[in-house]
């Protein structure tokens, strides 16, 4: 099989397992987030939104305002961007390795991984800026490798531009890119290209740092230092191989042998880090006559270890940030960057020439795990993100006598994106046909409880609850004149609460 057969083959798989099942789960409320407060008629409106709504750069909200005038918003016209970008890191990610490595071989190891990566799969199928991400920051790796090996002023300037990109698109790039710049910087012997190469980045990146101060008042990260560190520090392992959640499969025990498909490889990393490596141009991957490596050999080893090294950076600098105090914003979705090298560094290492066919098996195998917790998490409701679909579905069109709770505060954007708003209660007596409470179980102050006790003229009616949700239901018996406010406290309705009215034109 050629190499140019095998990439379509791996681009063609991933666009498979990203596109068919892109509109089987509902939007959860980060993604109604990017549809419900930010999205606008006109491009303008929409950049002055972003401004107030979401910490996020700029460019994946262009890009999705672009593509929305063509494919609309329904879920698979606005998660279908994400997964073209997902598709399109595989050929990427080829290219990367390939440069990186000089090995053909490397490429194709590390473009089997990225397409069926459930944690890649995972944010492929969601409308934020992950997926563009996961490409740019490839893209960003095919740079750097040619500027690596060849550091004059066009492939610096290609780099330049793909970290840029990396910027515009998520502002945690900035760890990934700092690390490139800084090797660049220490290898390269003509530092005063790489500095002038670097310093429009750096410019970019200040004013960026602006943008993220306007806009962390109203939509921080403030929330990750609220989960417990140890939790995510022990947890990234997991969900670098088994993506996000799978709940009721059994994600530990495939995460595991995941985990132990890829052992081996450990004192493979050891052997190639612990002897001298140097940079070469391109060789084919053989030993020597001596026994010594090949400059190919070594062009491997210095690939795993850069790679490495730049994954390691992405992980233990937020996690660095955070022991001192700097700002905590150690969690894994911000830290998927970091899966693109390594996925590079094991690609190098499958194309090792010792016991190449064991590391192609345990390659094989790992990918295997891959496309199984993909496919489990595909055909699991208990893994899928929450049934907001289906809740609004149970609520029928809006009612102005209904009064419509919702918990965490958050919850709002999905019921909204399919057809509820919370207008404000009027403070007067006013016919209150029903209450209703929908909560996502899990998350504070909406852990699963028993349901409140029906308010004084109302009784509970049985509901099937939604997937991740809780779902409590009470009609009046009679009808009377209730106050809101009195019916709120009476069972403890959450803050967000208000008469289910339609979506207003935003």
């Amino acid at each position: 099989m050629s190499v140019r057969t095998g990439v379509t083959a791996l681009t063609a798989l991933a666009a498979l397992v990203r596109f068919s099942t892109l509109d089987r789960e509902s939007l959860w409320f980060d993604e109604a987030v990017t549809v419900v407060d930010v999205l606008r008629p006109s491009f303008g409106a929409t950049m002055e939104a972003l401004s107030r709504a979401d910490p996020t750069p700029p460019l994946y909200y262009a890009l999705l305002w672009v593509w929305t005038q063509a494919f609309g918003t329904d879920e698979v016209g606005l998660r279908s961007l994400s997964a073209l970008c997902g598709t399109l890191t595989v050929p990427v990610i080829y290219a990367a390795a390939a440069e990186l490595t000089a090995s053909r071989r490397a490429g194709l190891a590390a473009a089997a991984l990225v397409a069926v990566n459930p944690l890649l799969v995972w944010y492929s199928q969601e409308t934020r800026a992950y997926a563009l991400l996961a490409l740019v920051v490839a893209l960003s790796l095919f740079a750097f490798a040619r500027a690596l090996e060849a550091p004059r002023p066009p492939a610096l300037a290609l780099w330049a531009g793909a970290a840029a990109l990396a910027l515009l698109t998520h502002y945690f790039a900035v760890f990934l890119v700092a690390a490139q710049g800084l090797w660049l910087l220490t290898a390269a012997r003509r530092r005063v290209a790489v500095v002038a190469a670097g310093a429009p980045v750096v410019v970019l990146g200040l004013a960026l740092a602006f943008l993220a101060r306007h806009q962390a008042p109203t939509a921080g990260v403030t929330w990750v230092h609220d989960l417990p560190s140890d939790l995510r520090v022990m947890e990234l392992p997991l969900r670098f191989v088994a993506g996000p959640r799978l709940g009721g499969v059994r994600e530990l025990e495939m995460a595991l042998a995941a985990l132990l498909c890829a052992l081996p490889f450990v004192p493979w990393i050891a052997r190639v880090v612990g002897r001298p490596v140097g940079w070469s141009h391109r060789a084919p991957a053989s030993a020597g006559a001596d026994g010594a490596p090949s400059p190919g050999e070594r062009r491997l080893r210095r690939a795993i270890i850069v790679a490495g090294a730049l994954a390691a950076a992405v992980v233990l600098t937020p996690l660095l940030l955070a022991a001192t105090g700097v700002i905590d914003v150690f969690f894994y979705r911000y830290l998927l960057p970091a899966s693109l090298p390594l996925a590079v560094a094991i690609g190098a290492l499958t194309a090792m020439a010792r016991h190449g066919r064991r590391r192609a098996a345990l390659l094989a195998g790992l990918c295997l795990l891959f496309l199984a917790l993909d496919l489990a998490a595909a055909l699991t409701p208990s893994a899928h993100r929450e049934d907001w679909r289906a809740a609004a579905a149970q609520l029928g069109p809006p009612r102005g006598d209904r009064l419509l709770a919702v918990a965490p505060f958050f919850a709002r954007e999905p019921l909204e994106f399919y057809g509820h708003r919370l207008a404000p209660p009027p403070t007067t007596p006013t016919p209150v046909a029903e209450v209703i409470i929908v909560s996502i179980v899990g998350l504070p102050p909406a852990r699963r409880s028993p349901p409140p006790p029906p308010p004084a003229g109302f009784e509970r009616v049985p509901v099937e609850e939604p997937t991740g949700l809780s779902y409590v239901r009470f009609r009046a018996t009679g009808e009377q004149l209730v106050t809101p406010a009195d019916v709120a406290a009476q069972i403890g309705l959450p803050a967000t609460y208000g008469v289910d009215s339609p979506p207003s034109a935003r």
